[in-house]
């Protein structure tokens, strides 16, 4: 410490106008140049975690739930604005898609569909791992676009996303053939006599690793009353089964259970005389001529060359439905037309039971359709013709199978009716539609399709008259089943989500009249239908709190729930009435000016400014506090948030130790008493903030000057495909340039010649290894190692089945603990450079023998594997208790400007005083001279190098030098 020697003086007067006459002739030289920087990203190693952190941290006031199934909604502020909802939505899913549970999923996407006239639009994707479908693996991201010149948000994401296994899958124990003899053998598919193939899928299993499975069908549909289709999910590495899913859906007659309803909601008995109506959308031909299709209100015309009378034929096939007659030919019309005709062509004239079933059937089935596609233009895959089967000669049941897509009703029988009426026939086309939105069927299916039911006949009651004058298959208004589901009958606890739609009909035919209630409840629906990700097939679970928050969004306007929703009290309404809560309006909200920190610098207390704003209602003031904690667990400490004017306050979090984690949320509460958190739902969530002083490059290494590291050892098993430092030749599985922004090189497996084949000199015959020097962690805080890695296996004549093994070690290599595992598929398997991040504590204790290796390997017939590492990386975090200063910051003001230049200048020759050496040391050189000055006063005004760290935040000397620190540094 102390003043460092100097080798000459000048008198006081001279040593000043030294000074000034060389900053002149500097700022005259030079224009003045603004200065920028950027902060280096850091990522953590558990990217759920840290994704959602970051969103909480990113967008205060976002609310994340999350159920027992693994489902997660994000939702009550707008997020990513970008210039279209597609871009808005693929940066959502880039920057925050790990939030959804697994940062590797693959996500397929399946429809892009606009909603509430066109100022929403709602993107839906399907999961698939290791290339295999995940059932009921679903993503929804809604953004709000409105044409109004401003940027598309993303308003809402819901997922259930299947977790991926540590190292994949493991081996296939069990083939197919044995997963259909497991699947034989099950007592509950004895009656099961007709088998497919086993296809493999993947079943989600909530929060634990999912499981690959063997999807074994089985059916028996020529069972009288009762056609059986059931799939079972055999585990293809235990041979366990794991989920068994009903494919058959009935309105089953056994008192608790109920049916769709159509428009009178009554079946063909005598009581209840036809109607007439016209067809839409039917076939309509001569034979061997023209063929065209009714138009909504039944008419067509017909292109004929003739003035002469032709044979014009009616068949009951349209866009949307073909209908089957069971026990005898088809219903066809045929007459004999004059044109121009203006003929009243009518199908069924003699309304015989078997005819009227068939065209109930045709015509139930088309409106069904059409009350979808006039409310929205999304749920693409009901644009085709199902099957629809009439007359069967069984009796009192109805179904829908997915494996022959079609809806199938019996003729009448055992004191019931013919069953191909509306209610029956709006109800098994819901399931349909289950089906195309690839969502799980079981109780939910069966209240959805009760919903559609109900909301398009505007009628409680499914299946009036099924069994007789006075009876039903389901009164969803007197069954009135609450949440959770006391049985495990689906039909039965159907009704719960069934009963919410129906009441939050009823609420709104209170508050806005009868007709625009039902119309408000109709499109609600249909929208909340495009939206939702369903259940997990429970037998029990139709609608969940998680149903709830799909509805409001549904109904949201702004693009921000917290202030509710144009319907919110009547949707509330309904759901509360089966005991399902929404989310509690936030009359008040929290922004934070300066953002929300997430590092807090060592025994110094820390300020964050918060605002408490009126949304709805009006802060209480006073109310405002801040918790915190410590060490993930225990009791929060509450402080007061000081008030520095209108709605702002300051939050104080007290001095904390170097290396510990805190972990902080904000409360506050309105004039009525209802208390508001952001989080949203703290302390289940917090924000996180890290404790130290600042981060420490241990190594940093491009491989541009050299390499320290070996490719290739003794030992390694590859005939071709060892690991070479090279400016890499570019091919469909080999990058064509490294990482690196400056230089060439990079670590690939295997150089081919230019415009050589695709597989000329991959990893063949065995693997190769990429070997570390040692690096020393000893005594380091929380080590971070980083690095882009590139791997290709997804071409050749079997992709997909190989590796790359990232390992790590604390001996110098002895022992190995895996880091991670790329592949065998899945993202970050098919090419392209990926960055990599880990926490080392959470694989060995650092010690100074600490080593990384890279194992590429060709281990399965057929493959084409490539791989490449560039830009290798390990930090860490800095507890000193050295005096903290940013370089160049010589007066310490906490600004660098031409006065800091000054004061080195007058310091070295004019006898001044420095408070802080190290930040007049520019060049880090550690010693004092004008050539410091020079380099400040060159990155001033020409834009040319800059101070050496720490620059431009607070940090510690990097080097050992006699320079110092006096007191605390020019850092808070």
């Amino acid at each position: 410490m102390g003043r460092p020697p100097r080798a000459f003086f000048f008198n006081s007067v001279g040593v000043m106008l030294w000074i000034f006459s060389l900053l002149f002739w500097f700022v005259a030289a030079t224009p003045l140049i603004s200065q920028e920087t950027q902060d280096p990203e850091v990522a953590g190693r558990d990217l759920i975690d840290r994704s959602v952190n970051g969103l909480l941290q990113e967008y205060p006031g976002v609310r994340i739930e999350t159920f027992g199934s693994g489902e997660v909604y994000v939702y009550g502020r707008s997020m990513t604005p970008s210039e279209d909802p597609f871009t808005a939505t693929e940066e959502w899913l880039t920057a925050h898609g790990a939030a959804l549970g697994n940062p590797d999923a693959v996500l397929l996407p399946t429809f892009a569909d606009p909603i509430k006239e066109d100022r929403f639009t709602c993107f839906g994707y399907d999961q698939q791992l290791e290339g295999l479908p995940v059932i009921a693996g679903i993503v929804r991201v809604l953004v709000l676009d409105d044409g109004r010149d401003q940027l598309s948000e993303v308003v809402y994401v819901a997922g259930r996303l299947a977790r991926s296994p540590v190292g994949g899958f493991g081996s296939m124990v069990i083939d197919a053939a044995s997963a259909l003899r497991i699947a034989k053998g099950l007592p509950e598919n004895e009656l099961l006599i007709n088998w497919e193939t086993p296809t493999l899928v993947v079943v989600p299993r909530g929060l634990l690793p999912a499981a690959r499975c063997w999807r074994v069908q089985g059916s028996n549909l020529s069972r009288l009353g009762d056609p059986l289709q059931r799939s079972t999910y055999v585990d293809t590495g235990t041979g366990d089964v794991i989920l068994q899913l009903e494919e058959i859906h009935h309105i089953d007659i056994d008192g608790t259970v109920e049916a769709l309803i159509t428009v009178n909601n009554t079946p063909d008995i005598p009581t209840n005389p036809e109607v007439q109506l016209p067809l839409n959308g039917v076939q309509v031909s001569i034979p061997s001529g023209a063929t065209v299709s009714t138009g909504t209100d039944g008419t067509f015309s017909l292109p004929h060359a003739s003035t002469d009378a032709a044979t014009v034929q009616v068949v009951l096939q349209g866009s949307w439905v073909n209908v089957f007659h069971d026990q005898g030919p088809e219903l066809v019309l045929q007459q004999s037309v004059t044109p121009p005709g203006n003929v009243l062509l009518l199908m069924n004239p003699g309304a015989t039971e078997f005819d009227t079933a068939q065209v109930n059937g045709y015509h139930y089935t088309t409106l069904t359709h059409d009350f979808f596609r006039e409310r929205t233009a999304g749920i693409g895959g009901i644009d085709v013709p199902i099957t629809c089967n009439v007359n069967l000669n069984q009796s009192c049941n109805a179904f829908y199978s997915s494996g022959g897509q079609s809806i199938n009703f019996f003729a009448a029988g055992g004191g019931c009716p013919n069953t191909a009426f509306e209610s029956v026939v709006t109800h098994e086309y819901g399931h349909f539609i289950v089906n195309r939105l690839n969502l799980v069927q079981n109780a939910f299916g069966e209240g959805y399709g009760d919903c559609v039911g109900i909301l398009m006949a505007d009628d409680p009651i499914i299946g009036r008259e099924f069994l007789g004058p006075g009876t039903w298959v389901r009164n969803i208004e007197e069954a009135n089943t609450q949440f959770p589901c006391p049985d495990s009958e689906v039909h039965f606890c159907g009704q719960v989500l069934a009963g919410c739609w129906w009441d939050t009909r009823v609420a709104l035919g209170t508050t806005q009249g009868s007709a625009e209630g039902l119309a408000i409840a109709q499109q609600l629906f249909v929208d909340w239908s495009v939206i939702t990700i369903g259940m997990t097939g429970g037998s029990n679970e139709s609608a969940t709190a998680a149903t709830a928050i799909e509805a409001l969004v549904a109904d949201d306007d702004d693009g921000n729930t917290d202030n509710g929703s144009p319907h919110y009290t009547e949707i509330c309404a309904g759901f509360s009435s089966h005991n399902i809560d929404c989310p509690v309006i936030q009359n008040i909200g929290f922004s934070f000016p300066d953002g929300v920190p997430e590092q807090l610098l060592p025994n110094r207390d820390t300020v964050i400014r918060v605002d408490i704003l009126p949304i709805s209602g009006l802060p209480e003031p006073g109310s405002g506090t801040v918790h915190y904690r410590t060490g993930g667990a225990g009791a929060f400490t509450a402080a007061p948030l000081s008030q520095i004017g209108i709605d702002q306050y300051e939050a104080e979090i007290p001095g904390q130790l170097c290396g510990e984690n805190v972990e902080f949320y904000f409360q506050a509460s309105d004039t009525t008493g209802v208390t508001v958190t952001s989080p949203g739902n703290a302390p289940l969530q917090t924000y996180e903030a890290g404790v130290f002083e600042a981060i420490e490059v241990i190594a940093e290494d491009d491989f541009e000057g050299g390499s320290t590291w070996t490719g290739g050892l003794t030992g390694d098993t590859a005939t071709t495909g060892a690991w070479v430092l090279v400016d890499p030749n570019p091919t469909q599985a080999q990058p064509g340039s490294d990482h690196s922004e400056v230089g060439t090189l990079c670590w690939v497996t295997g150089q081919g010649t230019p415009g050589g084949s695709l597989g000329e000199n991959d990893v063949d015959g065995g693997f190769t290894t990429l070997l570390s020097p040692v690096f020393d962690l000893s005594g380091t805080t929380d080590p971070i190692v980083s690095y882009w890695r590139w791997y290709s296996n997804d071409t050749g004549a079997a992709p997909n089945a190989d590796t790359l093994v990232v390992e790590i070690s604390a001996d110098g290599g002895g022992n190995y603990s895996t880091l991670e595992i790329v592949g065998p598929a899945g993202e970050g398997s098919n090419g392209g450079w990926f960055f990599a991040q880990y926490h080392v504590s959470d694989f060995i204790t650092p010690s100074s023998q600490v080593r990384f290796r890279f194992v590429a390997s060709d281990l399965a017939a057929g493959s084409l594997v490539e791989a490449a590492i560039d830009d290798f990386g390990i930090e860490s975090r800095i507890c000193s208790i050295e005096p903290l200063f940013i370089r160049g910051d010589t007066n310490l003001d906490a600004s660098i400007d031409i006065t800091d230049a000054v004061n080195i200048l007058v310091g070295i020759f004019g006898g001044g005083v420095l408070g802080c050496f190290d930040a007049a040391d520019i060049d880090d050189s550690g010693s004092l001279n004008v050539a410091d000055a020079i380099v400040l006063l060159n990155y001033l005004f020409r834009s040319e190098g800059q101070p050496d760290p720490p620059f431009p935040g607070c940090g510690v000397d990097p080097t050992d030098d006699p320079l110092d620190c006096a007191g605390t540094g020019n850092c808070p």
